[in-house]
């Protein structure tokens, strides 16, 4: 037994584990933005029904802000608080789909995205087909 050998019996971890940041840390570009899920001339956050728009949304959203690019961590932040979530493993897909459309594309320095002018007329234009 434990006690015969001279070391301690094992206990359970009382710590959970460390793991990974989640969206619940606040990146510090966004630490001081007012979040809503509304924007004059734009359909309701959660108004939206596709992921792929949301994505939209959320960098037109930062861009008013005035952050004119998002990093991945910072898209899928912003959306959970927003309350409908954009996995960081879907980010990629929806981007490419905005991408052919010509709605967004990437700094080439770091990578984060934009909205594109045909990406904010796409997505005022939803409000028209909403009325």
């Amino acid at each position: 037994t434990s006690a015969d050998d001279g070391t301690a019996p094992k206990q359970a971890r009382k710590t959970p584990r460390k793991t990974k940041p989640t969206s619940s840390t606040v990146p510090e570009r966004l630490q001081d933005i007012d979040l809503q899920t509304s924007m004059e001339g734009y359909l309701d956050f959660h108004a939206l029904k596709k992921k792929g728009d949301k994505l939209l949304w959320v960098l037109q959203f930062a861009q008013t802000a005035g952050l004119p690019s998002l990093s991945n961590v910072e898209i899928v932040f912003l959306s959970d608080r927003l309350g409908d979530g954009i996995p960081g493993t879907d980010i990629n897909g929806y981007y490419k789909s905005n991408l052919k459309k010509g709605h967004v594309n990437r700094s080439l320095q770091d990578k984060s995205m934009r909205i594109l002018p045909a990406g904010s007329t796409y997505l005022a234009a939803l409000t028209n087909k909403a009325d």
